[in-house]
This record gives structure tokens, C-alpha cells and sequence, in this order.
């Protein structure tokens, strides 16, 4: 996915950060209490496309998954990204 497109699914990112090749931008929900991390990385067949390479979504617990991820990526999603 590229970075045009999770804008339009999450809106402006509330921190972007460049460590090394990864560009990790990262959205909190504060009604959920998460954050959701998108990792892009410069695809191999362009030198100049980033493409989501990883996502990971954090509570003040750490890590979620499952479930908890599912409903940390849907309240951050933009409501016209459903449509």
C-alpha cells in the first residue's frame, strides 16, 4: 500500500519518523488508547515508491493483536475510506 493510500484510510499521521530506510508514521486514537504504526520502506523495483512493509498497533500494555488490533485500525479509519 502506498503512502497516498493509508493517508486516505487514516488521515494525517499524528508523527512521522525516518529511521534508516524506514519511514514509520504512526496515528493514536485517544478514545481507544492505541497507537497504530505503519512502516514503509522503499520498494526494491523503484528507488523513489515507499510501500507499507509492516503495521503494528500498541496500547500503554505494549503489543496488540488479534482483536485488539482489528479495533484499534477501525476507530482510526476515516469513515469516507469505508465508503
Amino acid at each position: 500500500m502506498a503512502p497516498s493510500a493509508v493517508d486516505e484510510r487514516l488521515g494525517a499521521p499524528d508523527l512521522v519518523r525516518l529511521d534508516g530506510p524506514a519511514e514509520i508514521r504512526l496515528y493514536r486514537n485517544a478514545e481507544t488508547a492505541c497507537t497504530f504504526h505503519v512502516f514503509l520502506y522503499i520498494d526494491n523495483g523503484t528507488a523513489q515508491t515507499k510501500s507499507v512493509e509492516h503495521y503494528e498497533a500498541r496500547n500503554q500494555n505494549g503489543r496488540l493483536e488479534g482483536a485488539g488490533l482489528a479495533n484499534c485500525y477501525r476507530a482510526l479509519v476515516s469513515p469516507d475510506a469505508i465508503s
